[in-house]
């Protein structure tokens, strides 16, 4: 007979078990550990999955903030999913779903939002999530020039709960942050990610953000404001709602496109509307 699994929300003394799951799952824990506390926007749901006090499953709903063009949406994002070979097959990642959704219904949580990976697309389907988009890659038609770089999320300019929101989100992610103007003079916080692969430098442009909070990648079309550290590769990810404001990038083929995908926890039209009109980018993803 199988041992007897246990599913209950994570408590701290979970911890450690939580992040030797994921070490052993994905070979690093920093989806759970940048996101652990502090997050303006609300606190999270967790819910883990036990066997003679080892944790083999778990599962989180962090609140987050996507910019729209009246006031930012509040949906959770699932993210750190994480089932342990030793109990695959036996249903667990769907009782740790729904724990999680009737948790967010007394909650009074509204949406749910996802970007899975190829592990635990077919689990989500399963349980009722619509696949609404992919983040398709592309990359940038463009040099960038000089060394204009300051590397501190702090520089993020504007106030108000979503630029919290985005200062705690990538307050531990290792990004640059450019300030530049747009035509009008207009001011917005580019957040890039930068890395050198095989002698070239691949600049990852994660966001554009205006100081009221709205995101506004068209800003990328003035190259003066693409000063990175040193000519490379410029990319980034946006889904389908995104590609007209970017008509001169080049999407690049792959294997796998990052799925959005999105469940209904309690009805509400129009935000789900808007969610799905939303233009999402590689910053909306929790573990980018």
């Amino acid at each position: 007979m199988a041992d007897e699994i246990l599913i209950r929300h994570y408590t701290g003394d979970d911890r450690a078990g939580v992040r030797d799951l994921l070490l052993r799952t994905f070979g690093e824990s920093r989806g759970f550990d940048h996101f652990e506390s502090g997050n303006p926007a609300g606190a999270p749901i967790r819910v883990v999955a036990k066997i003679g006090g080892r944790v083999v499953g778990f599962n989180s709903w962090n609140p987050w903030l996507i910019p729209s063009s009246r006031e930012p949406l509040l949906v959770y994002q699932s993210g750190a999913s994480a089932v342990g070979e030793e109990t695959r097959g036996r249903g667990v990642f769907a009782k740790l779903l729904a724990i999680g959704e009737a948790t967010a219904k007394e909650r009074g949580v509204r949406y749910f939002i996802g970007f899975p990976n190829p592990a635990s697309l077919g689990s989500f389907l399963r349980a009722g999530w619509e696949l609404i988009g992919h983040l398709n890659l592309r990359l940038l038609a463009t040099l960038p020039v000089g060394t204009g770089m300051e590397k501190s999320s702090s520089t993020i300019r504007g106030s108000g709960i979503f630029i919290d929101f985005l200062r705690w989100r990538y307050g531990a992610g290792g990004v640059n942050v450019l300030r530049g103007r747009a035509t009008g003079g207009k001011e917005y916080s580019i957040i890039y990610r930068s890395r050198k692969k095989n002698g070239i430098h691949l600049n990852t442009i994660m966001d554009v953000i205006g100081e009221n909070g709205e995101r506004d990648f068209s800003v990328l079309t003035n190259g003066r404001m693409l000063r990175l550290p040193a000519p490379g590769l410029v990319f980034t990810r946006i889904n389908e709602n995104m590609a007209g404001c970017l008509p001169w990038t080049c999407r690049v083929p792959r294997s796998w496109e990052t799925p959005i995908i999105i469940r209904s926890v309690s009805s509400d039209p129009i935000l789900e509307e808007n969610i799905r009109k939303a233009s999402i980018c590689y910053g909306d993803i929790d573990a980018a």
